[in-house]
């Protein structure tokens, strides 16, 4: 199985917005096996002071930390979640692969 990560991040307010999804595909990539996304908010005040959206839809702060968290938080959710709705599917006895942190660091809008 091949992981496909995709994630969307909005700074606002007091507030990150993180959606990330998920295909999980056939090792030929030709047909998607099973897919999820999910939408997670962080409050964290002042935001600003911490977080920097550039133009471009990335994020950045000095304190990677704080980033990386949040992604992790959301990753974690996101395989919960995959687990729960293969349930009573024919993917259920099938092991679900970790989600490195770093397919999404390369992929960060």
């Amino acid at each position: 199985m091949h992981l496909h990560p995709q994630q969307r991040i909005a700074a606002c307010e007091n507030r990150l917005e993180r959606q990330i999804s998920k295909k999980f595909c056939r090792d030929d990539g030709e047909k998607v096996l099973a897919s999820n996304t999910v939408m997670l908010t962080f409050g964290l005040s002042p935001i600003k002071g911490v977080i920097t959206v550039k133009d471009d839809g990335t994020i950045s702060s000095q304190n990677t930390l704080i980033i990386d968290t949040f992604l992790n938080a959301a990753i974690g959710t996101l395989r919960g979640v995959l687990m729960k709705n293969l349930k009573g599917t024919q993917l259920e006895p099938f092991f679900i692969p970790l989600i490195p942190i770093e397919q999404f660091h390369s992929n960060s809008k």
